[in-house]
């Protein structure tokens, strides 16, 4: 990740991360929860302790029902129960309900409740009835504002508290509350039995009269359109009687459906004796006269056809018995004759009934159709009447019912508990004020921190590094003890300081693939960080491996290794640049072996002129016969002399001093290495107390760790 990446990223708040901030600020964390606990106290002691008294109520879940059978749904019908819970929890915290406990306790009449309720008393003159309304009005406001309802859902028992500074006060008005919300329900009760008797007795006078105009339209219609009406009353459920004209109907229609019937068989009579031989007709063949002329015409035959045989056809007795025989035919053709005519007058008397049959039952319909009509209109003049009587009983079975309930009101609601003086306050609370206060107090000194460290980021810690910066860290150096000198603890082998650039140059040797960069460079934000102290302590690591190592003074403008180290400065690295000295005369001896030393030297009119040459690679080349050359060059910010060193540098490694570097210093300062291409190798995190710090970082375990350890395993060489 390059630094311009990031410089960019916002690291997230984390558990670690709170704790080190709290822990760096824990004087402003301190201070801010002992102004709170202070404050709470001050609070709990100045504080007018309030009590609290409740009384308990059984509110069962029924409905007002004011009659029997009336059609009213009841409340246990309704399936949701929060929503009756919340109608009494509305009434009990209604005004009126107040107003009825403030005239049932007769608060309106002085200033004694508001005194008690320490509230102030108005002292305004005028009208006596503006203050007395005015007063009341508090009064009210005060106990709604006091009153507190409980009604679980889970329960039917609900809690009606009071608090007041007065203990008898609040028992008194929790009390009052209760027989006054028991009161109002049954007032409520007895109101609406009422208002269902006055409604009922308006009701009822208006189906009688009703009533009797239906049956006045009735009459009149009945006697208006002749309607008789023959019905069976008694209310047994009988039938009707049917009307005259619908009798005559059926009757009609019954005799037409007989002379129909007997017209067409009398038709096929007919029919059959034209089509048919007279003496084949089965009313002939039936006739016992036609039989008996025909058996003695036989017979005459037959004596004639004998005496025929006897004697001559003028015999007289063949004369006789032949016209014996002919008047008897025409007695059999005769008496034919009759019954053909009695078949054809039975023919034309039935189609003659039945013609006139026709005409009767089309009168009887036209009769029917009319008398139906005049029946449909009085059937539903009588259908109103029978509604009107039937609705107009109703209401006075009704009234008569409720009546007889008006004196038994059943109330759904009853005292479980009453409200009993409380002895001890509910508030002030001195332990649950203190957490309170010492929560909020925690939480107000932790957005101070947080605020804080946003508008003061800086570089605190090694985990900042990789959250705020996103680059490698090579070592973290912690800060020297009071009493102790920085030369004295790099050239002690066992101190931390010297243990912490021991672990950095071996961070340095992973660094790159190549190892420790040939030449390396020490830069930082701004001056006093601890970067030339970092070079010379860094330098006689690597010369402590056995690798030749030469530490430059970069600084053209403030030079300061000479100082730390006590050398002469007469002739140094300007010198070189110049061209003015060789390397042989410039170097000088650390006491040490593998380390040479090259101070600033004389400083320059302008010592940016004199780096953008190419004064600095011929120095840096006439150098290449030590191993590793390790400049110390100015600060970023403000010059271009590290740019121009980081250019011409193998590795650069960044000096940050913690707590004291802004991160937005840091970055500005990375954007410009990254600008002419410095290879940026590692940042040192430089005077880091594990003490202001933060908590979570083990340092202390690590340097305990050190501090114990045996002093062959603490040299320099062993680093």
């Amino acid at each position: 990740m390059t630094p311009e990446d990031g410089g960019d990223d916002v690291p997230a708040i984390s558990i670690p991360i709170l704790l080190s901030a709290i822990h760096r600020n824990r004087w402003i964390v301190g201070a801010v929860v002992a102004v709170g606990i202070v404050i709470a106290i001050a609070l709990t002691l100045l504080s007018t302790p309030i009590y609290r008294a409740t009384a308990s109520l059984q509110i069962n879940q029924q409905s007002s029902t004011i009659l029997q059978g009336a059609d009213v749904q009841p409340i246990t019908a309704i399936s949701d129960t929060s929503r009756f819970l919340e109608t009494q929890s509305r009434v009990l915290k209604s005004r009126s309900l107040a107003s009825r406990v403030v005239d049932n306790l007769k608060l309106a009449g002085d200033n004694g409740f508001l005194a008690a309720m320490g509230a102030r008393t108005s002292s305004a003159q005028g009208d006596a009835t503006m203050v007395v309304a005015q007063r009341r009005e508090t009064i009210i406001a005060l106990l709604l504002q006091n009153l507190t309802i409980e009604l679980p859902i889970s329960s039917r028992v609900a809690d009606i508290s009071f608090q007041s500074p007065d203990a008898k006060l609040a028992a008194r008005v929790a009390n009052t509350y209760a027989n006054s919300y028991i009161q109002e329900t049954l007032d409520g009760r007895m109101g609406a039995s009422h208002y269902a008797r006055e409604f009922l007795k308006q009701q009822i006078a208006e189906s009688r009269l009703r009533l009797e105009r239906s049956e006045q339209d009735l009459i009149a219609y009945a006697n208006q359109s002749g309607v008789i009406d023959t019905a069976q009353s008694g209310g047994d459920g009988a039938p009707s009687a049917p009307s005259l004209s619908a009798a005559n109907l059926v009757a009609f229609n019954g005799a037409y459906a007989q002379a129909r019937s007997l017209r067409i068989q009398a038709e096929e009579k007919w029919r059959r004796a034209q089509q048919t031989s007279p003496m084949a007709l089965p009313e002939v063949l039936a006739d016992e006269t036609v039989q008996g002329l025909v058996r003695t015409r036989a017979e005459k035959r037959a004596s004639l056809d004998q005496l025929r045989e006897r004697y001559v056809a003028d015999y007289p007795q063949i004369g006789q018995a032949a016209a014996n025989v002919a008047g008897l035919t025409r007695a059999i053709d005769a008496q034919v004759s009759v019954i053909r005519e009695a078949i054809r007058q039975s023919y034309q008397l039935a189609l003659s009934q039945e013609a006139s049959l026709i005409t009767n039952v089309a009168d009887a319909q036209r009769t029917a159709l009319t008398d139906q009509a005049k029946r449909i209109r009085y059937n539903v003049l009588k259908n109103e009447v029978e509604t009107n009587r039937t609705f107009h009983n109703t209401l006075l079975q009704r009234s008569r019912e409720i009546g007889a309930a008006a004196g038994m009101t059943l109330n759904n609601i009853s005292i479980v508990d009453e409200a009993q003086e409380p002895r001890t306050p509910v508030y002030p609370r001195p332990i649950r004020t203190i957490a309170i206060a010492l929560f909020l107090s925690i939480a107000a000194a932790i957005i101070l921190v947080l605020l804080k460290e946003a508008f003061r980021d800086v570089i605190h810690a090694p985990h900042d590094m990789s959250d705020k910066l996103g680059l490698p860290l090579l070592g973290t150096i912690p800060l020297v003890d009071k009493g102790e000198t920085v030369s004295a603890a790099l050239n002690d082998a066992k101190s931390s300081l010297a243990e912490a650039y021991h672990s950095a140059r071996t961070g340095l040797e992973f660094a790159t693939a190549a190892g420790i960069p040939k030449v390396l460079l020490f830069t930082s934000t701004k001056p006093g960080e601890g970067k030339t102290t970092s070079a010379i302590a860094v330098a006689r690591s690597i010369a402590s491996t056995g690798r030749s190592v030469v530490l430059i003074d970069g600084d053209q403008r403030r030079p300061s290794l000479h100082r730390s180290l006590g050398l002469a400065n007469e002739v140094g690295f300007s010198n070189l640049l110049t061209g003015q000295a060789h390397v042989d005369q410039v170097v000088q001896a650390d006491g040490m072996p593998n380390l040479d030393l090259i101070t600033a030297g004389p400083i320059p009119p302008n010592p940016v002129e004199l780096l953008s040459g190419e004064a600095l690679a011929r120095a840096i080349a006439a150098l290449s016969v030590y191993d590793v050359i390790v400049l110390d060059s100015p600060p970023v910010m403000g010059l271009a002399d590290a740019m121009l060193y980081a250019h011409a540098a193998d590795g650069v490694v960044f000096v940050i001093e913690s707590g004291q570097t802004r991160t937005a210093q840091v970055k500005g300062a990375l954007r410009r290495l990254a600008a002419v291409g410095a290879p940026l190798t590692g940042v040192l995190l430089t005077k880091f107390d594990i003490r202001t710090a933060g908590y979570g970082y083990g340092y202390d375990e690590y340097y305990a760790y050190r501090d114990n350890a045996p002093n062959a395993e603490t040299s320099v060489g062993a680093a």
